[in-house]
């Protein structure tokens, strides 16, 4: 049984270009038209290893989620902190009501 024949590539390098000091790539996808532009970031060998572990692990977890915001108390936007010469208390602004909202 023979090898298959060797892949084509799936990306085309349409042109390579300097944009704010860096090298820019523009790739083409042949069969869709679509465009991807791709910034070099200029890695170094001895960062290889890092960037691979990074990638590795993404791939294998994803994304992680950022933590969730502290719940906050109703009426807490309007809470102004006083400078600390004026005894460090916390003071409430009078923010008028918007409309359709009473007092």
């Amino acid at each position: 049984m023979s090898p298959p024949p060797p892949r084509r590539p799936s990306l085309r390098v349409e042109r390579a270009l300097q944009r704010d000091g860096h090298r820019v790539f523009v790739y083409e996808q042949p069969k869709s038209g679509d465009i991807f532009t791709i910034t070099d970031p200029n890695l170094q060998l001895n960062q290889l290893e890092a960037v691979q572990r990074d990638v590795a692990a993404l791939l294998e977890h994803g994304i992680p989620t950022p933590p969730p915001a502290e719940p906050t108390l109703p009426g807490a936007e309007n809470t102004v902190a006083v400078a600390p010469d004026s005894s460090e208390q916390e003071i409430t602004a009078a923010v008028p009501p918007t409309q359709g909202q009473s007092s």
